[in-house]
């Protein structure tokens, strides 16, 4: 594990979470996207024996643009280097800002609608 960061609602200011998001980044050989799953869930239960709360564990390698934007919210936990974790906030911005614009249409796209077809409010 290179970094681990701690994000999400758990950080909030009213105190209303669920569970504790804990982003990771690792060695990409070491886990591979087909194994990420399972490292997730065997991580957080390995965690949740420690702390009285639910521990919801992502890799951050393997994870969409929007989740690694929301985690860069975070703060670090833990890091080998820091100059990774500050490569991986820049690199989730950038991809973030690249394609937040287009995602709108892209869904409108997917769905096979397009946005003047939305009902009037």
């Amino acid at each position: 594990m290179h970094f681990a960061c701690i994000h999400g609602s758990f950080l909030g200011p009213s105190g209303g979470f669920r569970d504790i998001d804990i982003g990771v980044w690792v060695e990409a050989s070491s886990i591979p996207p087909e194994a990420a799953l399972e490292y997730e869930w065997r991580e957080s239960s390995h965690l949740e024996r420690h702390v009285e709360y639910p521990i919801d564990l992502r890799v951050l390698n393997w994870a969409s643009i929007g989740f690694n934007h929301a985690a860069t919210g975070g703060f670090l936990l833990f890091a080998k280097g820091k100059a990774l974790w500050y490569n991986f906030r820049e690199a989730a911005w950038n991809q973030y800002l690249d394609f937040s614009p287009l995602s709108p249409q892209m869904l409108f796209d997917l769905l096979g609608a397009s946005p003047h077809s939305l009902p009037a409010e």
